[in-house]
C-alpha cells in the first residue's frame, strides 16, 4: 500500500480519479469513502475517468450511480478498450477520455484539485502521464520541459498521487 495515497482531509477539495484495470479497487475505496462522507459533509466536485476492457468487465456500477446520486461524484466517464456493441458505448482508452476532456482536466488542476491515478505503470500510467503532459502544453504556454516539471511539482505537492502497479 501507498501511505500517501489518501483523499484530502477537506472533502470540499476537488478530486479527480483516473483508473483502469488493476486501478479499479483503490478508486472503489475512494468512492465508498466519499459516499460515507457525503452523509455528514458538503462535498467538493469529484470526477471519475475509468476504463475497462469490455462493458461486461465494468464492476461497481451500482456504487458509481449511488455516488452520483449523493453528490459524492459529480461526473463519471467510462471507457471500454474493446467489446462495445451498443450505440451509447464508445470504444476508446482512458487517455482518450482525458484528451477529450482536456479543458476540464486543466481547469480542475488550475483550481487546486487533486488527481488520483491508479492502474498499470507500464502502459496505463505512462499513457495517462503522456496525455497530462500534452494537456499542460496545449492549455498553457509551457514547453515539454516545463510541463514535466509542473507534473513533478504536482506529485511533490501531493496533488497528483499515483498508485501504479508494475
Amino acid at each position: 500500500p501507498n501511505p500517501s495515497f489518501r483523499l484530502p482531509l477537506d472533502p470540499e477539495i476537488p478530486v479527480m480519479f483516473i483508473g483502469g484495470g488493476c486501478g479499479v479497487a483503490p478508486i472503489r475505496a475512494f468512492i465508498e469513502e466519499r459516499v460515507a462522507q457525503s452523509k455528514f459533509h458538503s462535498m467538493g466536485p469529484a470526477t471519475l475517468f475509468m476504463g475497462f476492457r469490455t462493458p461486461q468487465d465494468e464492476v461497481y456500477k451500482g456504487l458509481v450511480y449511488e455516488a452520483l446520486e449523493k453528490d459524492a461524484l459529480t461526473k463519471s466517464e467510462i471507457a471500454y478498450s474493446s467489446g462495445c456493441d451498443m450505440p451509447e458505448q464508445s470504444q476508446m482508452l482512458v487517455s482518450d477520455l482525458l484528451r477529450r476532456n482536456s479543458d476540464a482536466v486543466w481547469a480542475h488542476i488550475q483550481d487546486g484539485g487533486h488527481v488520483y491515478l491508479c492502474g498499470g505503470a507500464r502502459t496505463f500510467g505512462a499513457a495517462v502521464e503522456s496525455v497530462l503532459l500534452d494537456i499542460f502544453q496545449e492549455q498553457s504556454e509551457m514547453d515539454f520541459d516545463h510541463a514535466l516539471k509542473y507534473l513533478r511539482d504536482l506529485v511533490d505537492e501531493g496533488r497528483l498521487a499515483e498508485d501504479l502497479a508494475n
